[in-house]
């Protein structure tokens, strides 16, 4: 979907806002952006695109439903190319999270990955990507709200004989390093997200 202007997912599902039809997706033509309405359009589909002359102008509409939520994470590689995967809740995926106030997205992106990863030595390379992802919050005194969150993705290096430790109380049960090939497989079952990020971060090398 390298043509889409923007790119939105949900569960196993992508949105793409875009001013011409993507091949192999779901194309509406019209400038509908009401977040329900594009849930129920999608139906059992993987992907639907928003075909409008203004992608940006309707994506903008869409991001004005939700709370927005600033995350970030990275992609952690040793020398020898091995690449770090977590474990959670029954599928493989990166280390990332919210980036806490007084924090640059740099530092939040650090953080997150020496504490769910048991890593310190960690060099901050380029900047992968950003996605977006939405999703209704479950818990607490915001559950039911509608939020929007923009994940800054990070290529990182640490030495060679680094050693990860899962942080088991955010439900991570194993952080394990895999070969490019052995990484891009483990994650085909994960959220379209981190396919994504993966895709990306391979690309680039």
């Amino acid at each position: 979907m390298q043509n889409a202007f923007f790119q939105v997912f949900y569960r196993d599902k992508t949105f793409s806002f875009s001013p011409e039809p993507i091949a192999g997706t779901m194309n509406w033509p019209t400038g509908e952006s009401e977040v329900t309405k594009l849930l129920q359009k999608v139906g059992n589909n993987k992907s639907l695109t928003l075909i409008s002359p203004s992608p940006e102008r309707h994506f903008r509409i869409f991001r004005s439903q939700f709370v927005e939520v600033m995350a970030a994470g990275g992609v952690v590689a040793k020398p020898t190319g091995e690449v770090l995967l977590i474990f959670r809740k029954g599928l493989w995926d990166l280390p990332k999270g919210h980036v806490e106030q007084g924090e640059t997205i740099v530092e939040g992106a650090v953080r997150e990955v020496r504490e769910e990863c048991g890593l310190d030595d960690l060099e901050v390379g380029r900047e992968i990507c950003r996605t977006y992802h939405f999703y209704e919050n479950a818990a607490g005194p915001e559950r039911g709200r509608w939020e929007l969150k923009q994940t800054a993705w990070f290529a990182m290096t640490c030495p060679a004989d680094a050693q990860p430790t899962p942080q088991r109380e955010e439900d991570i049960t194993r952080a394990e390093w895999f070969a490019p090939t052995a990484a891009i497989a483990a994650v085909r079952e994960s959220y379209r997200t981190i396919i994504y990020v993966m895709e990306r971060y391979f690309v680039g090398l």
